[in-house]
């Protein structure tokens, strides 16, 4: 009987083990995937808003060039005092040699940022993205540089804007937990499910077998009670009808 349990056991539990494993294969590619595909499409909106909200500071600092280096540089300083958004993006105008000069935040005014979207920027002549940790603050950041002309079509400053991509990357996160925590329910639901089926099998099927072994035993015309119509069923009025006939043959 222990051995009987046993194997009973083990077979319940590969089949278990197997189907939770294949669910959570598969549900975890899934999770990934969908965690991926939002976390692309999320950076890419949020980099085609940097990149317009540039070319409209560009456009507009544009008109400062007019000025002297002096009119420019207090023109510039009060548009990033005034720009709307300064709470969450920081705007930066940097020089030639990629130094800070105007700040939205005063005290970082000299600062030598250093990414490569700000030289590649200088050479395209556009809107350059960067995602990567800032090398002034060291957090992970989103930045997009972008020249501004002078009407000899010289390059006047570079306007850099700068988010930080904490709050984007909690809600990437938060994303992919919520997608673990219904694969987790998921899968707790096919593993309950998956175990009332299997024992729907087992017990019929053992004691088919308990009769069957009896049978062997010599106790001919044993029948075994079955209610399902499926193919466990036929299974058991074929055993039924081999002890019948047995037990005849031996009469």
């Amino acid at each position: 009987m222990a051995m009987k349990s046993n194997k009973k056991s083990n077979l319940q539990n590969r089949w278990l083990t197997n189907t939770a494993l294949i669910v959570f294969a598969l549900g975890l590619v899934f999770v990934l995937g969908v965690t991926a595909v939002f976390a692309a499409k999320f950076y890419s909106d949020m980099e085609s808003d940097m990149k317009y909200l540039a070319r409209e500071a560009s456009t507009e600092l544009q008109s400062f060039t007019t000025l002297d280096q002096e009119g420019f540089i207090a023109a510039c300083k009060n548009y990033t005092r005034s720009f709307s958004d300064r709470d969450h993006t920081k705007l930066q105008l940097l020089d030639a040699e990629g130094y800070v000069i105007v700040n939205s935040y005063d005290n970082w005014v000299g600062d030598f940022p250093g990414t490569p979207e700000i030289q590649q920027s200088v050479n395209s002549r556009g809107p350059v993205p960067y995602v990567g940790v800032d090398p002034v603050t060291g957090v992970r950041s989103m930045a997009v540089s972008c020249p501004v002309l002078n009407s000899d079509g010289e390059i006047a400053v570079v306007l850099r804007f700068v988010l930080a991509t904490r709050s984007s990357d909690t809600l990437i996160l938060l994303t992919a937990v919520m997608g673990m925590v219904l694969l987790f329910a998921m899968l707790t639901v096919i593993v309950i499910s998956s175990g009332y089926y299997i024992r729907s099998i087992m017990v019929p099927i053992a004691e088919i077998t308990e009769k069957a072994k009896r049978i062997a035993n010599g106790s001919y015309g044993t029948q075994i009670q079955t209610r399902y119509q499926d193919e466990i069923g036929a299974l058991a009025e074929t055993v039924n009808e081999m002890s019948s006939k047995i037990s005849q043959n031996e009469k």
